[in-house]
């Protein structure tokens, strides 16, 4: 009963350390989550420009002067109390960017009582471009300088009030707004509002139609970086990361990963440390114990055979039996 308690203790312990490996060496997967380094991640925008994740509830707490907030692509609307922290973080000088393509954000826009909507459609340029009509390029213009940004599958802004604030981007002559109507594409020719800028309170909220200049994929693009270090400038950047839908594997590895955290933080990492010391020297001990039995099983069997072929009227089974009786002996003896 004692061994069998062992070995699950171990088991346990032995599925602990595995599963800490793999979520160290498996990232997210997931749109926009800061810790995918793939195509569709933000971890390059994330690592390249040292931003910080916070939850949306968890705004109002921020310093609004000198600090930025990028809300991407996000999929999830905003309850009553997360646009409320927004506010209290522009009435306090925050910065926000908003940077979405088919309107999730739209929500939000809509609570602050900003007249902004996103068209329902996909901005295309057969013209200028990157690779396909998807990937338009757009200018956009800030300070004194003017930056070539590629953008895919997104859309473009219909500005409600023009005299609320001012576009500062644009889509070319040639480019085209694809919407899909009831019996048939509809077109908005170009040039269209793709960045748009309002100030709210004492700080100000940039609008941009399109998420993914974020991505992996396409931050090294044209002028996309450039334009996001022209935007952080020296501010301190944060991102929301509580309004994308997650996948199991991510909330699963979050989870560990910060109870991980909050006990290599607490008094319980001497714990764990001493756990993990236990069971690597117990397993490596029952490993060479089974390993000495094997190597022992295999000399018995040699030292029989040759027995056996020098006297083949001998009986093998006893003495199998007088060998395991001096093994017994043996141990009794040393012990």
């Amino acid at each position: 009963m004692r061994d069998l308690i062992l070995y699950i203790s171990l088991g346990l312990l032995v599925s602990f350390i595995i599963l800490l490996l793999l979520f160290a060496e498996i990232p997210s997967a997931d749109d926009f989550s800061p810790d995918n380094p793939f195509y569709n991640g933000l971890s390059n925008f994330v690592y390249s420009f040292n931003v910080s994740r916070v939850a949306t509830k968890d705004l109002s707490s921020i310093s609004g002067e000198g600090s930025i907030v990028f809300i991407i692509g996000p999929s999830k609307n905003f309850t009553p109390d997360e646009a409320f922290a927004v506010k209290s973080f522009l009435d306090k000088g925050g910065i926000l960017f908003i940077a979405d393509d088919y309107g999730t954000a739209q929500d939000l826009l809509n609570k602050l009582g900003v007249e902004i909507d996103f068209y329902k459609g996909v901005l295309r340029d057969p013209i200028f471009m990157y690779r396909s009509s998807y990937l338009p390029r757009v200018s956009i213009s800030l300070s004194t300088r003017n930056y070539s940004v590629y953008m895919n599958y997104g859309t473009a802004l219909d500005i409600k009030d023009l005299g609320q604030g001012i576009c500062l981007g644009y889509s070319s002559v040639f480019s085209f707004l694809e919407i899909q109507g009831v019996n048939a594409s509809e077109k908005i020719n170009g040039p269209l509002c793709v960045f748009y800028r309002i100030n709210y309170g004492k700080g100000v909220i940039y609008v941009l139609s399109d998420s993914s200049i974020f991505i992996n994929a396409m931050i090294g693009l044209g002028d996309n970086k450039r334009f996001i270090e022209e935007i952080i400038d020296s501010y301190v950047p944060y991102v929301i990361t509580d309004k994308w839908s997650t996948s199991l594997y991510t909330e699963t590895r979050l989870l560990f990963l910060n109870g991980l955290s909050y006990v290599m933080n607490s008094s319980y990492r001497y714990i764990l440390a001493s756990l993990i010391i236990f069971a690597t020297y117990v397993s490596i001990d029952k490993l060479l114990v089974r390993s000495g039995r094997r190597v022992l099983e295999e000399e018995k069997d040699k030292l029989i055979n040759h027995i056996i072929n020098k006297h083949p009227d001998w009986d093998r089974r006893v003495l199998e039996r007088l060998f395991d009786e001096v093994l017994r002996n043996r141990r009794e003896n040393r012990s």
